[in-house]
C-alpha cells in the first residue's frame, strides 16, 4: 500500500520553522498556520495560512498539490514583503517538498476584514511511502 504525506502540515511547518529565524522586521511574530482561528476577525497579525487547492495524483509515485499562501498583515508593504519571503522560502527548499511557482505573490485586500494582504500559490510535489501491513 502506497501513502501520500501531509503535504499542508509540511508546509506549514517549513514556513513556520523558517520565518520564526527570517530576521525580518515583517516577518516578527508571524503566525503560519492551515486555518484562520475561530473568532478572529482579522486573524492576529501577521498571519500566514496554508490551504491546499487540490491535488492530482501520479499513482503509486507522486501527488502534486495546489497550494494557496495568503498573508495578512499591518500594512500593504508589509504583507508583500512577508509573502515575497515565504514564496522564496518554498521555492528554494532542499527537501522531501519540490515546490514550483504558479502564481504571485500579488497583493490584494481582505473586503470583509478591511485588512491588507499578498498572496501566491505553488505546486508542491511530494513522493509517496510504501507501508507494509
Amino acid at each position: 500500500m502506497y501513502v501520500f504525506g501531509d503535504t499542508q502540515a509540511a508546509v506549514a511547518t517549513l514556513l513556520r520553522d523558517a520565518l520564526a529565524g527570517a530576521g525580518q522586521p515583517f516577518a516578527q511574530d508571524a503566525t503560519v498556520g492551515t486555518r484562520v482561528p475561530r473568532g478572529s476577525t482579522p486573524p492576529p497579525l501577521p498571519y500566514v495560512l496554508v490551504a491546499l487547492d487540490g491535488s492530482e495524483v501520479i499513482w503509486p509515485v507522486v501527488q502534486r498539490n495546489a497550494t494557496r499562501v495568503t498573508v495578512w498583515h499591518r500594512d500593504a508593504d508589509s504583507a508583500y514583503d512577508l509573502a515575497q519571503l515565504a514564496h522564496g522560502v518554498l521555492l528554494s527548499s532542499p527537501g522531501p517538498l519540490a515546490c514550483h511557482a504558479r502564481l504571485g505573490p500579488l497583493r490584494s485586500f481582505d473586503v470583509d476584514t478591511e485588512t491588507d494582504l499578498a498572496w501566491f500559490a505553488v505546486r508542491v510535489s511530494s513522493g509517496a511511502e510504501s507501508l507494509v501491513p
